[in-house]
């Protein structure tokens, strides 16, 4: 992990992963106005460090597909619950683990 100084988000969602929670976009996609070209999708549209490659809290992602937007913190916080993650007992909370593996 990068040493930028800002609070990354927990956890980390894998490239595989990303998309947009409401329509499912990934972070480049086809053009639903002319499918033959290529746009942005579910993006981190304004980055805290620009640096890192983290996802950190307080970044704000959109889609340019449907509009949905949250931020850094709530994007983990989804990803977490879609994949069936609990704050891990051995290390009283700061790491994530599947449920079922403790």
């Amino acid at each position: 992990m990068s040493k930028c100084g800002f609070k990354h988000a927990v956890p980390q969602v894998p490239d595989k992963h990303w998309r947009c929670p409401s329509c499912g976009s990934k972070s480049h996609c086809k053009d639903p106005d002319d499918p033959s070209r290529e746009t942005d999708g579910w993006i981190i549209d304004d980055p805290i460090c620009c640096d890192c490659e983290e996802l950190h809290e307080q970044d704000i992602l959109n889609c340019y597909i449907c509009d949905a937007s949250m931020t850094g913190a709530e994007y983990a916080e989804w990803y977490a619950k879609k994949a069936k993650m609990v704050k891990c007992p051995h290390c009283k909370g700061t790491g994530l683990v599947k449920k079922g593996k403790r």
